[in-house]
């Protein structure tokens, strides 16, 4: 079915149309292994998945699996550049960890493509099920990753990939990662998880992350599901970085701040970009506090992830200041607020919740509590969160 478009001035002149196709099913599909839900989350194999993982090279991943365990980073996703070998996949299954494989930006007379020797679309598909059937029906596997910051040009390349994957793969979404927000309305015929990636320490504020989660979620007409890539990383580790004076590893308030924002807008999921350089040669001296760091924001989000995937109706906030974000959950008989300063000022607030609760327990962040039955103050430094628990 196509949904159409048409813009009208006030004199009823037309300046612009467009049409957007999708298809509406009778029924879920039964073999479907992952899948978006109603309420953007992901599904897999039918429970509700909040993917908290990194960016990693597929062909390391069993590495990977022992350096984020060894440094207590809890993980349960891999994010990949590529597509893991079989053994690859068993091994991160049976640690209980995801994989969303690569086949990105390969397209036929594209750059990338050009580069791997795919010069037609016969090569493209060719090299696309050389890497997808061989592996496509393993359990790990919970999407594929098909767009890295993809420019207008491929958009028709993109909605034609989309197309194939569907054929080849119908049972699980594909994602793609955007860092333009106004392109975004362009590619929706390309991809299913709309997955971003600010990186603005260095750049740009901090804020920066909600603006992008909010506007790259308007621009998918607020139907697509919002994944966000955080910044764990210094763009000095990069050619990139080399002109930016301020460039540096976010602190762990930072990392934080940017992961909060980016749940507060909407995203149900997490895959930091980065932690892969923490070894490198150029880095070793710092690894064990980035690690430390990207440890803490984990636990963090492990910590309320199975709350922000639950559908259950939440406990509304009143009296939230202009310059204040929140979020509420509910799981079973706790309610969980996300409350976020995006601004780069303190800020003191008392919000007041629907319903009344007899105690708290701060499960991320700090500066908010709840200081009896239904009110809650908020002390906040320069972009703070804070996520409660509520009990009765």
């Amino acid at each position: 079915q196509t949904v159409d478009f048409v813009l009208f001035n006030a004199s009823g002149k037309e300046l612009g149309r467009a049409e957007l196709p999708f298809e509406r099913l009778p029924e879920r599909p039964k073999d479907w292994h992952a899948w978006i839900d109603e309420n953007r989350v992901m599904r897999v194999q039918g429970e509700r998945f909040f993917p908290i993982g990194v960016y990693y090279s597929a062909k390391k991943v069993e590495e990977g699996l022992k350096i984020f365990s060894d440094a207590d980073v809890p993980i349960n996703t891999f994010h990949c550049y590529g597509v893991p070998s079989l053994a690859g996949l068993d091994a991160c299954l049976s640690n209980g960890v995801r994989v969303i494989p690569g086949v990105n930006n390969v397209y036929a007379g594209s750059r990338a493509g050009v580069k791997k020797g795919v010069f037609t679309i016969e090569d493209q598909r060719k090299y696309v099920r050389e890497r997808v059937i061989p592996v496509k029906d393993h359990p790990a596997i919970i999407g594929w990753y098909l767009n890295d910051e993809p420019r207008p040009i491929l958009a028709e390349k993109m909605a034609d990939q989309q197309r194939f994957f569907a054929q080849i793969d119908p049972t699980r979404p594909t994602c793609s990662t955007f860092d333009h927000p106004e392109y975004v309305r362009g590619f929706m015929k390309g991809f299913d998880i709309l997955d971003i990636d600010p990186y603005p320490v260095g750049r740009w504020p901090i804020r920066t992350v909600l603006d992008w989660s909010e506007s790259m979620r308007s621009g998918a007409l607020s139907v697509k599901p919002l994944w966000l890539t955080p910044q764990a990383f210094s763009w000095k580790w990069f050619r990139m970085g080399r002109s930016m004076p301020d460039a540096r590893m976010p602190t762990r308030e930072e990392l934080g701040a940017m992961v909060w924002q980016g749940i507060v807008a909407g995203a149900t999921g997490v895959n930091f970009y980065g932690p892969g350089h923490f070894l490198n040669e150029k880095n070793a001296s710092t690894a064990k506090e980035n690690f430390a760091i990207l440890s803490h924001v984990v636990k963090e989000l492990r910590r309320v992830a199975p709350a922000i995937v639950s559908p259950e109706t939440p406990v509304r906030i009143d009296g939230v200041p202009s310059h204040l974000r929140t979020r509420a959950w509910r799981l079973g008989s706790d309610s969980y607020v996300l409350v976020v300063n995006p601004e780069p000022k303190p800020v003191k607030a008392k919000l007041k919740l629907s319903e009344c609760f007899v105690k708290s327990n701060v499960e991320a962040g700090a500066g908010l509590k709840l200081a009896g039955g239904n009110v809650l103050e908020v002390d906040f430094a320069p972009i703070g969160y804070g996520v409660l628990r509520l009990c009765r």
